[in-house]
């Protein structure tokens, strides 16, 4: 091994033991500060002259609520502020994939929206979800408890990890009657009306909630965002999907593809 190869290694150990220590100090940072909260670990903070509020029971752990816990703003703040500035007030979203409602919270609040359907299928998400919506205006919130994708079916969990929960990935279950099995639905099984804004992180199942959601975006022509990461052809087949629906790529905001009617 020459100098420069021994150099670059010991600078790759080193970047990845600081990217450690960092993680320790944060998540350290993170347990003192849940610790701190009251009893029912929610957090109060103002957003645009909104007071907003969010239940954080895995704050200590999980990234999202961390993020909300410590910085006492949204996740994904910067894509959420484009949105207010693209959508009316009045309009109808749709949050596919919404986790605890980091999104539907804002759409709701910030957006000032008529009213927001949220897809959750995971059932500890979804009481969170449920709570934080009921803390910031159930009332023009729905949390519908399944997962969005090309058919009626269900689903297994394939990965897991509690310190990410929003990375949640899913599989199609071989047994539809699997104890445990997660329900999965087209979104066109809602019949929903006037949509105006269908936001879309289901990591990696995008394509499968497009093809299941077809005539609700035919009918409505609402503009979409979807998470759809640059790693092998993921993104290209998105772009291809929206493409055979009619739509163009307006706008890529990180790993996000903003795609409006062509």
């Amino acid at each position: 091994m020459n100098d420069d190869s021994k150099t670059l290694k010991k600078l790759d150990t080193l970047i990845r033991h600081t990217r450690q220590n960092t993680l320790m100090t944060e998540r350290l940072l993170a347990h003192q500060v849940f610790q701190s909260l009251p009893d029912d670990k929610t957090v109060t903070f103002p957003h645009r002259g909104e007071t907003i509020r969010f239940h954080v029971p895995d704050g200590w752990l999980d990234a999202v609520q961390r993020i909300i816990m410590l910085n006492r703003t949204f996740y994904e703040a910067a894509l959420l502020e484009r949105v207010r500035e693209r959508v009316s007030p009045g309009t109808t979203f749709v949050d596919a994939g919404a986790n605890i409602g980091n999104h539907t919270v804002y759409f709701l609040k910030l957006c000032r929206a008529a009213h927001v359907h949220a897809f959750e299928p995971m059932p500890h998400m979804q009481a969170i979800l449920q709570r934080n919506a009921d803390l910031n205006g159930t009332d023009r919130v729905t949390v519908h408890p399944f997962g969005l994708g090309a058919t009626a079916s269900t689903a297994d969990v394939e990965i897991f990890n509690p310190a990410n929960l929003g990375s949640t990935t899913l599989r199609a279950s071989l047994n539809a009657g699997t104890d445990g099995a997660i329900p999965i639905r087209p979104l066109d099984a809602f019949d929903l009306q006037d949509v105006g804004f269908i936001k879309i992180d289901v990591e990696g199942m995008q394509d499968a909630v497009l093809s299941g959601a077809r005539d609700t975006i035919a009918r409505c022509k609402p503009d979409l965002v979807i998470e759809a990461f640059q790693r092998g052809d993921e993104r290209e087949k998105t772009e291809a999907v929206l493409a055979d629906m009619g739509y163009r790529v307006d706008e890529i905001i990180g790993h996000n593809i903003w795609a409006v009617p062509a």
